[in-house]
């Protein structure tokens, strides 16, 4: 039975936003000494070499959602369908990198130390066993439904463009098995993983904690109500893709397989609908940061990515819930339901339930990567005006049409000459010059959202130069 490790666990990094992995230490020194030495973590297997391969697994799933996606949308706008398509693919590359990673470094550490990190309840024998073996055929249900979808899908993929003649259909064939084999991997460590953490803290009744008090109550019912609904919808998609595949006619079979399907949204819930709950509980926390931190509405930063994320999740949920809603009605008619009468109002609930899902979801697993976009973008430009206002100022540029402003070298000062003046043989006058304002002056203004201490400035030197 497996065993906490009370010498050193969790093994994640801050970026996966869970606690750091403290290593054991070892003497590098004495590894040197050894050439050929095979006993021992530092000289066999690296964790960064590992969580390198693990990015395989969500990158052909994300290819694999994207092409889905993309096909679905022919006939649209060129623009449209690779504007949508390129925000899938970011949006299911980032959150399945997170937790497929997450879930394979979990298990090389636990399978390989037999020890549970030292951060996780502590359960019995018994419900450790009860959460090991839920998980694990819940999670490989889950993994091997998916398999089967993106072999099918790649497979296909000749015969409905009309390609067959110019591939190798034996070739084909292996590379459906390894796309196939790629996504169940990644489904399985991933959503797996996931179910078998949740399994056990239900298990062991650790309640969650929330940022304040407002997501405290908002965030669970809210998260809880949308993550069940875009759940749904997953396993509605998944048993309705199995119906294709396999050509099941037989209601009896129908009604089997759909029940299972009940799983992939267990399994979908687990690691989807509790990332909903994790996005609302983050942007609830947001408005009150701990340590005195700046809170996102006085952060242009974080309101442009939030702006550009919220969108991009916006043109994702439209797509979605096209699709969700398509599925319900297929997998309705096949149970021989009329979709004309009482069964309408329950397709649209579900399918606008699933797109607000597909919402947050989408949102918050692309706002690091729109803040990232955006903090680039404001270094970039706020470097720009401080190069321009730099030039500006050594170079003494005058802002006043009337005047020709010329550069004294040794002394700094600018000589500006009236051209406004009706007079020939009016002498020009010396006057002091207009200094642009500074950067540090300019951004107060901008920040604090009052410029009156910019206008006096201002205001002073002209004043004086007159």
């Amino acid at each position: 039975m497996l065993e906490r490790n009370l010498e050193a666990d969790p093994i994640l990094d801050q970026d996966s936003g869970q606690d750091s992995v403290v290593p054991i230490p070892t003497n590098n020194a004495e590894h040197a000494q050894s050439s050929r030495c095979t006993g021992c973590s530092h000289c066999t297997f690296k964790a960064k070499h590992l969580k390198f391969a693990a990015y395989s697994f969500p990158i052909a799933t994300a290819i694999r959602e994207a092409s889905e996606t993309a096909i679905e949308l022919q006939g649209q706008s060129p623009y449209f369908i690779a504007a949508v398509t390129a925000s899938n693919f970011c949006a299911e590359l980032s959150i399945d990198s997170r937790f497929t990673v997450e879930g394979i470094e979990y298990s090389y550490k636990i399978l390989k130390k037999r020890k549970l990190p030292i951060d996780w309840p502590v359960l019995s024998k018994t419900k450790e066993a009860i959460a090991v073996t839920s998980s694990t055929l819940m999670g490989t249900y889950a993994a091997f439904c998916d398999s089967i979808l993106s072999y099918d899908f790649v497979y296909q993929l000749p015969g409905r463009y009309a390609f067959t003649s110019h591939v190798n259909m034996t070739g084909w064939k292996a590379l459906s098995g390894i796309t196939a084999g790629f996504v169940g991997i990644g489904r399985l460590t991933g959503e797996g993983m996931a179910t078998y953490r949740i399994t056990r803290n239900i298990l062991a009744g650790v309640k969650p904690e929330y940022s304040n008090t407002v997501s405290r109550y908002l965030s669970p019912t809210a998260g809880c109500a949308l993550g069940v609904l875009g759940s749904c919808c997953d396993a509605v998609m998944t048993c309705t893709g199995m119906y294709d595949v396999f050509n099941i006619t037989a209601m009896s079979t129908k009604i089997t397989l759909g029940a299972l399907s009940t799983v992939n949204g267990v399994t979908d819930y687990c690691m989807n609908g509790t990332f909903v709950i994790e996005c609302l509980d983050t942007f609830f926390g947001s408005f009150t940061p701990a340590n005195n931190a700046t809170p996102c509405y006085k952060n242009p930063k974080a309101i442009a990515a939030l702006t550009l994320s919220l969108s991009a999740g916006t043109l994702l949920a439209y797509t979605y819930q096209g699709m969700a809603k398509e599925t319900l009605e297929k997998i309705l008619a096949a149970l021989g339901m009329d979709l004309a009468t009482a069964t309408t109002p329950i397709v649209q609930t579900f399918a606008c339930g699933g797109a607000s899902s597909y919402l947050v979801n989408a949102a918050g697993s692309l706002y690091p990567l729109c803040y990232k976009v955006a903090d680039k973008l404001g270094n970039g430009l706020n470097a720009i005006y401080n190069k321009i206002s730099t030039c500006c100022q050594n170079r003494n540029i005058g802002v006043d049409a009337d005047f020709l402003e010329f550069s004294d070298s040794e002394d700094n000062v600018a000589i500006e000459i009236d051209l406004s003046t009706s007079s020939d043989d009016e002498s020009t006058e010396l006057l002091e010059p207009v200094r642009t304002p500074s950067v540090s002056s300019f951004l107060y203004s901008l920040f604090s959202g009052s410029d009156s201490h910019l206008e006096q400035q201002t205001h002073d030197q002209l004043k004086h130069s007159i």
